[in-house]
């Protein structure tokens, strides 16, 4: 089948599983043509882009829905999902996205303060796509109680990795499983471990900033939803030191959890500190050798 671009690139035949997205993708050519132009090409050079388009059809029309940050135009969510693959390919981590790009790959396992199994599973636009690129979900005795979805980009300053959703467990027994990670994650919120796991992996990738979404960029595609969210981005962007930007999301450092002072810690609560820093640079380390792979 014919590709809906004029001129399309080799290799890059339009596969559409129905007609629905088909002409999701033509009405998006015509009233985005040169957008669409610049795509296009972004699709034929862009390596781990061009075969991951062939993999998930998908992502030849990304650009033309609401993605990452509302903030964001056309143009600039085309850049965003492009850069997000020229980072992974920097830094060597394509294989690993290629292939969790069907099904969550399991990148992490340790256990927690009393010997609670706990996992992590990385998966490349499939989870909660449209906030994301890649998702990183916790699994607390085989069960996935968050996920956070985000992707890597290049700003004015250099690497950047912009986080576009947290997502917490719902179920009946959701509050209790929450409190047992708590617990198990040495006092630290599950919400707060995977920020420091994001904020930790920034700091392995060589990025300058972590961008957290604001409440009010927060993508929210049925906005009858919206009522429904009740995350407080806002708090847990101030909560972590963050400074709100011109786009309404706030910035924070990368940190490392390798070798972080604890001086302006309680000495009654260093261990535990030492311990939640030991388990985080644990998991980002067997993150980063399996999808290195």
């Amino acid at each position: 089948m014919q590709s809906v671009f004029p001129n399309a690139a080799p290799g890059l035949e339009w596969r559409a599983p129905d007609v629905k997205e088909r002409l999701k993708m033509l009405a998006g050519a015509l009233l985005f043509p040169s957008v669409t132009r610049r795509w296009q090409q972004q699709l034929a050079t862009v390596p781990l882009l061009r075969v991951l388009a062939d993999q998930v059809p998908r992502m030849r029309y990304q650009i033309y829905r609401p993605y990452l940050s509302g903030h964001l135009d056309i143009q600039a969510r085309a850049d965003a999902i492009a850069g997000h693959y020229r980072v992974l390919h920097e830094l060597g981590w394509g294989r690993g996205a290629l292939a969790s790009c069907h099904t969550p790959q399991q990148v992490a396992r340790f256990v927690g303060k009393s010997g609670t199994p706990f996992d992590m599973r990385f998966s490349t636009a499939l989870v909660n796509e449209r906030e994301g690129e890649q998702a990183l979900q916790l699994l607390c005795e085989g069960r996935v109680i968050y996920t956070v979805s985000f992707t890597f980009g290049i700003d004015g300053v250099g690497r950047v990795l912009t986080v576009g959703s947290l997502q917490g467990l719902r179920a009946d027994d959701g509050e209790d499983l929450m409190r047992l990670a708590t617990r198990e994650l040495h006092g630290m919120r599950p919400s707060n471990f995977m920020m420091a796991m994001l904020r930790d992996l920034a700091a392995a990738a060589g990025c300058s900033g972590v961008v957290l979404v604001s409440n009010c960029n927060r993508i929210v595609v049925n906005y009858r939803r919206r009522k429904r969210i009740t995350f407080d981005y806002d708090g847990l962007a101030q909560e972590l030191g963050g400074e709100r930007g011109a786009g309404g999301n706030f910035r924070l450092a990368p940190r490392s959890a390798e070798g972080q002072d604890e001086s302006e810690i309680k000495s009654s609560k260093r261990a535990a500190f030492r311990r939640r820093n030991a388990m985080i640079t644990d998991a980002r380390q067997q993150i980063v050798r399996t999808i290195s792979g």
